[in-house]
């Protein structure tokens, strides 16, 4: 946040974002408000079958399996 002169103004900016979140907690109505007005994310169903299936959202290294190692 900028005072009048343009200048970065670092107490200001966490005076502010405290009464947002002030106003957030205290106000029921602002949050549905602001909650409407943001896009909703899809909703991601991630499912493992069998027997060592294996599921995550973001994965690197999987080893399924008897005997595995990674040499």
């Amino acid at each position: 946040m900028e005072d009048a002169a343009g200048q970065q103004d670092p107490a200001a900016s966490t005076e502010l974002r405290q009464q947002i979140e002030r106003a957030f907690r205290e106000d029921g109505q602002l949050r549905e408000e602001i909650a409407a007005m943001l896009p909703r994310a899809p909703r991601t169903v991630i499912t493992a079958s069998g027997e060592r299936g294996v599921a995550a959202y973001h994965i690197d290294t999987v080893i399924s399996g008897d005997n595995n190692s990674i040499q």
